[in-house]
């Protein structure tokens, strides 16, 4: 399933910056990357289950609590296949927080890219200059 999102993902988005993940030396081989795929696909396989019956859909989100003490900035990507907008956003109007910020990232999937990569430093920034602000 993963495989087929991140082909379709593909369509609507920009793709992740040359050389955003690599392996270092030693594990740089073509062994090791199939294994790092069949071990990314059982993962993937135990979380979700064949019939959405493994340990991620078990988990409720809101029965873990809503109510934070923190900033929360929840960085989405609009063509997110693997986690919908709509379903991030409904979560998201469940939290409360001091402050909340929903960003939604045009062009941008499941995966990294570009926007997201600049995205996730410039939330921190924002946070980081509150904290420093409060001090």
């Amino acid at each position: 399933m993963r495989r087929i999102t991140r082909k379709c993902e593909a369509l609507a988005t920009d793709a992740p910056p040359k050389g955003w993940f690599t392996f270092t030396a030693g594990y740089d081989t073509a062994a090791y990357e199939a294994d790092y795929t069949a071990g990314e696909d059982y993962s993937f396989l135990n979380f979700v289950g064949l019939a959405g019956d493994g340990m991620g859909p078990k988990i409720d989100l809101r029965k873990l609590g809503s109510a934070f003490a923190l900033p929360v900035y929840m960085l989405q990507g609009e063509a997110d296949l693997v986690t919908p907008p709509e379903v991030s956003k409904a979560h998201f109007d469940d939290l409360t927080a001091p402050e909340k910020v929903f960003i939604s990232l045009p062009r941008t999937g499941h995966d990294p890219n570009q926007t997201m990569i600049d995205a996730q430093p410039a939330a921190l920034k924002k946070v980081r200059g509150m904290a420093v602000a409060k001090d």
